[in-house]
């Protein structure tokens, strides 16, 4: 079941996102991680969401959605990641130690949250 639901989530969220519209292909893993999950960038068009299975069905879905924004940054070359340097929307930046304060953070936690409100009203989520 809960492949079956983050497969139907991720399909939505594409949408939502515009993913559906991009080139490229993305993969959803789902394994064991120290983290709720994270995005990665393999190669020119190829991405991958990997998602811990130890969360609810409720976090997970909110993880995917995080992540698929990531996957959303990358795709439009809108954020590219180093390992102390980012490029976000054309402006080079030291990555703030903060998690919560890098710009692209702020934005995939917002749109987490408006992606999980709109996707769980009615559902047994909500």
């Amino acid at each position: 079941m809960f492949r079956s639901v983050v497969h139907a989530a991720s399909r939505w969220a594409a949408t939502e996102l515009g993913l559906d519209t991009l080139p490229g292909q993305v993969t959803i893993k789902i394994c064991p991680l120290d983290n709720y999950g994270d995005a990665l960038w393999l190669d020119e068009g190829k991405y991958r969401v990997r998602l811990s299975p130890q969360q609810s069905v409720k976090d997970v879905l909110g993880t995917l959605f995080h992540e698929l924004t990531h996957i959303h940054q990358y795709a439009t070359d809108r954020l590219d990641l180093g390992f102390k340097q980012a490029v976000w929307e054309g402006e080079t930046m030291q990555i703030p130690k903060t998690h919560s304060k890098r710009p692209w953070e702020i934005e995939a936690f917002a749109s987490e949250k408006k992606l999980l409100k709109k996707y769980s009203k009615g559902s047994i989520f909500a």
